[in-house]
């Protein structure tokens, strides 16, 4: 082969990098961010995280993360390979991830601020960050990025959320035979502030002053929350969400997911449990991340060195990066407005298991063998 004299190649942006025939792929054409797919109705939840983690099997990601919908179009396929190390990196690149031990945290202290499980009084969705992953003007399309849409959705008063709810009161050899249905038209005025913490912290960013004046007054801005405060011990539960920008912000995600995999798995002793939905982004846990007892709910599009070696719905739960599936996972565990039909136990197991796993896999002697292996 001649490199000198390659064949002309076609410029389908980010498509390039799937498969042809592939979902991401289906057509020889650009993603056309303008035309935009109609929302998912149908109910679902994740059976292959790292699949749903590839816009080339799932490519509803285009059009969800700010990786994406921040380009028109995206890179053109490039000629020559260059060696590129991150943190982290969406399927699309073939980064070599080395480990860091940027941010890490042995433990929260003081352990009084992270109570047992059975102790967390909090049951409501937790998450505190900024709006960085994007610019925001009228010439971006910042309202799909992933933060701006969480924040949006988990604060909206108007309208109804159709959620699936557990089960009430169902003998044990009954409940795996029990069909939940299509889901409950629930009002949202009821819904958010009883089951939902999260917020923007501190002030705009990624704005010219004139549009961050706008978004003041769009959304509501709290003070940020030390990592290990009592505040964020007291939570049970707590959402993932990654930032836009995969590359300039990884470090962040994967230290942010470690502690959150330390504050989730303390039970037994005095440790939040927080089971972990996963989000498309990089995480950012209240002012930093932590090792509490939580569960995880995570939505990501980003692997880290260690996403072979962590198992969904056994250390963390997954969701979707358009959060579709968000309200019925969290209330699977956390119950209805009463905690009617709720699998606490359960949501307990998940987040012994990520502190564990944590604890076990994610030391410093860990990192330093996994670099020089």
């Amino acid at each position: 082969m001649d490199l000198n004299n390659l064949p002309e190649t076609k410029h389908y942006g980010f498509a390039s990098a799937c498969p042809p025939g592939s979902p991401g792929r289906m057509t020889e054409g650009p993603v056309n961010q303008k035309v935009r797919p109609s929302p998912s109705t149908g109910k679902s939840f994740i059976h292959d995280h790292q699949l749903s983690m590839n816009p080339c099997t799932n490519p509803t990601i285009f059009y969800n993360h700010g990786q994406y919908v921040a380009h028109d179009l995206g890179p053109r396929p490039q000629p020559k390979l260059a060696m590129q190390f991150s943190y982290c990196s969406t399927p699309l690149y073939h980064d070599i991830q080395p480990p860091t031990f940027l941010s890490w945290t042995d433990d929260i202290l003081p352990r009084e601020n992270d109570p047992p499980w059975e102790n967390k009084t909090d049951e409501r969705l937790l998450w505190r960050g900024s709006n960085t992953g994007m610019n925001y003007n009228d010439g971006t399309r910042w309202t799909y990025a992933q933060r701006t849409q969480l924040v949006r959705r988990m604060n909206e008063m108007n309208g109804t959320e159709k959620v699936l709810f557990p089960p009430g009161e169902v003998p044990n050899e009954y409940r795996d035979s029990m069909v939940v249905g299509e889901g409950v038209d629930m009002s949202k005025a009821l819904l958010n502030p009883a089951m939902m913490d999260i917020a923007f912290t501190g002030y705009p960013l990624g704005c010219d002053p004139a549009y961050c004046n706008y978004l003041e007054t769009l959304f509501e801005w709290r003070n940020q929350v030390a990592s290990n405060s009592k505040v964020v011990g007291n939570h049970k539960y707590f959402v993932d969400v990654r930032l836009s920008r995969v590359r300039s912000s990884a470090a962040h995600g994967s230290w942010h997911f470690h502690r959150l995999m330390e504050m989730a798995g303390r039970a037994g002793s005095s440790a939040s449990s927080l089971p972990t939905l996963w989000s498309l982004k990089l995480p950012h846990t209240p002012n930093g991340s932590c090792p509490f007892i939580l569960l995880d709910i995570s939505s990501l599009i980003t692997g880290n060195r260690w996403i072979d070696r962590i198992q969904p719905w056994v250390h963390y739960v997954p969701v979707q990066v358009d959060y579709s599936d968000l309200y019925d996972a969290y209330i699977f565990f956390r119950g209805g407005l009463y905690g009617e039909g709720n699998h606490d136990e359960l949501a307990r197991k998940i987040a012994t298991a990520g502190r564990e796993w944590s604890r076990s896999f994610w030391r410093q002697e860990d990192m330093t063998a996994y670099f020089f292996r």
